[in-house]
């Protein structure tokens, strides 16, 4: 079953296009991973699929236009997870994973929403800090907070920003389990952009490459992650090796831009 599908879609900021003319879609459960190098496009695309900017084509969830939809009834299908948190929370981490039972609630909460936030925090290993102020956390831990308030908010769909990206090696793989169960487990489709290759072709189902604002790939991890592609679009040499099922890449060297070109 499609849940996602992103139809023809461009967006242009101050006058300079980001992309144009992407179209891919999610199927439920599935993880699709969105990779590319920095500036191709990957954070608009998913803030264009959370209906926070308004872009050319369509972007369907479960059929509906996401501009037809409110934001409340966007909240009750889309849990978005942003690059960076935001300045100046002076709640604590408990408070703010709360936040995401909001679609829910009339600001009034009960004990089943108390233990979907405890269950939250321990499968993102922030419970020890639970009653700590977010600004004295560290990047990585706020980002884990941010992951469990979206899981508290117990939608169909997950949107995640990079979320691995201010986290050491082991938390990196810790989240990227999470967003496979949450797939497997609980049918959610989980898009998620990442810098990370490997990560991408452990993890995700299916993945869409971005380069200069184009759709370059979308596929398999064994379709997209090949090492001709790799040097087209990230200018390096690569060489791709197996781990069982899953496709190992090792970059060797940054290749001429002429080359990358020919």
């Amino acid at each position: 079953m499609v849940v996602v599908s992103v139809n023809d879609l461009s967006y242009t900021y101050r006058k300079k296009p980001v992309f144009s003319g992407i179209s891919f879609e999610a199927a439920e459960g599935e993880v699709l991973g969105l990779v590319g190098p920095n500036g191709s496009g990957k954070t608009t695309m998913i803030k264009c699929i959370d209906g926070i900017l308004h872009p050319q084509g369509e972007v369907r969830v479960f059929g509906d236009p996401i501009s037809s939809l409110h934001r409340m009834e966007i909240a009750r299908r889309i849990a978005y997870v942003p690059q960076s948190f935001p300045e100046g929370l002076s709640s604590v981490v408990f408070e703010t994973i709360m936040m995401g039972r909001r679609p829910y609630l009339n600001w009034q909460t009960g004990p089943e929403d108390e233990e979907k936030v405890y269950h939250a925090m321990k499968m993102l290993g922030v419970e020890d800090f639970a009653f700590r102020k977010i600004k004295e956390l560290s990047v990585g831990e706020r980002q884990r907070v941010m992951i469990a308030r979206a899981i508290v908010q117990e939608t169909p769909i997950i949107l995640m920003d990079e979320p691995t990206s201010s986290l050491d090696v082991r938390h990196q793989m810790e989240v990227m389990e999470v967003a496979r169960n949450l797939a497997v487990e609980k049918n959610i489709t989980v898009l998620i952009s990442l810098h990370d290759l490997n990560l991408a072709a452990r993890y995700c189902d299916r993945i869409v490459m971005f380069k200069e604002g184009a759709l370059y790939g979308f596929g398999t991890p064994d379709e997209v992650l090949r090492e001709d592609v790799i040097e087209q679009v990230y200018g390096i040499e690569a060489r791709i090796y197996r781990d069982g099922d899953c496709p190992y890449i090792i970059p060797v060297r940054p290749v001429s831009r002429g080359r990358t070109e020919e």
